[in-house]
């Protein structure tokens, strides 16, 4: 497996075939599924993390400015 599948198969073998690609490929879009979700909330955690140093540096010039 890979980015390309190869099926070898026979008349007789061919239902199990198709119910194993539909297995194959249901496994992958969960996984992809998974792997976005994940850079998501990645993504997020960083905007977060990169807002709440903003504020800090905010904050301290404004300290700074009125004491």
């Amino acid at each position: 497996m890979g980015d390309k599948l190869l099926l070898i198969t026979t008349p007789a073998e061919i239902g199990k075939k198709v119910d194993w690609l539909k297995k194959v490929i249901e496994s992958t879009n969960m996984r992809v599924e998974k792997f976005n979700q994940t850079q998501k909330i990645q993504e997020e955690d960083v905007k977060a993390e990169v807002l709440g140093q903003h504020e800090n540096i905010i904050r301290d010039e404004l300290r700074m400015r009125f004491v």
